[in-house]
């Protein structure tokens, strides 16, 4: 029992010490709320080095204790895995490492503290989530807009991006945990990411289906329908995911293709005789959503075969459908 009180008044003794001789007002840095180092030294940058090396170990065994952690945030609803902070480092936080010295004269020693003031590491990685919430939102309100004039690919790309942002939370969060930030104010913020990611997901998800595209195509091959051409466009514009409704009013684009056939002229040069026709269409794009005609054209391709006009226009139909379709896709993708 002696050597207990021994000790303890050995400590004491040392604490008065140090007390005396570094400023009263640090005092203030040794509490709860920083985290924080104090040395002397003869030379200055030598305690000043000191100070900062061992605050950096204590920020490293916040760390190392947090990421055993491996720590549930938000009901088993969405987490984030601690342990995954394994990579981040010390060094980023010792920017937020704040110094003071003094000068003993009668001893001729400097004395430095370093510290971080929790609170106000919490209110810089707070900063960093509220600006990433923000941003977030930003992307979420562009892509709404896009969905909202009609622009439904640029829409699509635009949620894409966004997803991206999403890891960007893991690091200050983690930081957060590490300063001791209020676990409800915590999981408020993890709530609203994990909402916008949801939100985001979600609206890609449904802008999975594609456009969806009134198609109206009249093809005529000298007095027969000729729906070849219609079949060719749908299954093109099918490959990039759009779906084809019954009416312009559901749809977000409608399509408009008349198409013709017309004889041209039949030359036989050394006894074979070549049959040409020509396939004249008129192509017409209108945005629904804003009814806006975007585009409105006339196309003509000519088609060549051996055997008669009408093997000449289908292989006319046939040059002219990828024109039809590359415009179709220019201005559906704008």
């Amino acid at each position: 029992m002696k050597r207990i009180f021994a000790m303890a008044f050995l400590l004491l003794a040392w604490i008065a010490t140090i007390a005396q001789n570094y400023p009263s007002e640090w005092v203030r840095y040794t509490s709860d709320g920083y985290f924080h180092d104090i040395e002397s030294a003869q030379h200055k940058q030598d305690a000043l080095d000191l100070a900062r090396s061992n605050l950096a170990k204590q920020i490293q065994v916040r760390v190392e204790e947090i990421s055993k952690i491996d720590k549930q945030v938000i009901n088993g609803r969405s987490s984030i895995s601690y342990s995954s902070s394994k990579g981040f480092s010390t060094d980023v936080d010792m920017k937020l490492a704040q110094t003071l010295s003094s000068y003993d004269e009668n001893l001729g020693k400097y004395y430095v503290i370093a510290y971080i003031n929790k609170e106000e590491a919490c209110n810089f990685y707070e900063n960093e989530i509220k600006m990433l919430i923000s941003n977030i939102g930003s992307h979420i309100a562009i892509a709404d807009n896009y969905i909202s004039t009609g622009f439904k690919t640029k829409a699509k790309e635009e949620l894409q991006n966004t997803l991206a942002l999403f890891g960007q939370k893991d690091e200050p969060l983690f930081w957060l945990n590490v300063f001791g930030l209020d676990e409800n104010k915590m999981q408020r913020y993890l709530n609203e990411i994990n909402s916008n990611e949801q939100t985001v997901k979600s609206k890609i998800a449904d802008l999975e289906h594609g456009l969806r595209i009134f198609l109206d195509c009249k093809a005529d091959l000298f007095g027969n329908s000729y729906p070849t051409l219609a079949n060719t466009i749908k299954g093109d514009l099918s490959e990039i995911g759009c779906t084809f409704v019954t009416s312009a009013a559901e749809a977000d684009w409608a399509v408009y293709v008349s198409a013709n056939a017309r004889e041209y002229n039949a030359p036989t040069i050394g006894g074979h005789t070549t049959y040409f026709a020509y396939i004249d269409a008129t192509l017409a794009i209108d945005k629904v959503v804003t009814n806006q005609r975007i585009y409105e054209d006339a196309l003509t391709e000519k088609g060549g075969h051996t055997h008669n006009y009408t093997e000449a226009a289908r292989d006319g139909y046939k040059q002219i459908a990828p024109k039809i379709i590359e415009l179709i896709n220019q201005y559906i993708k704008q």
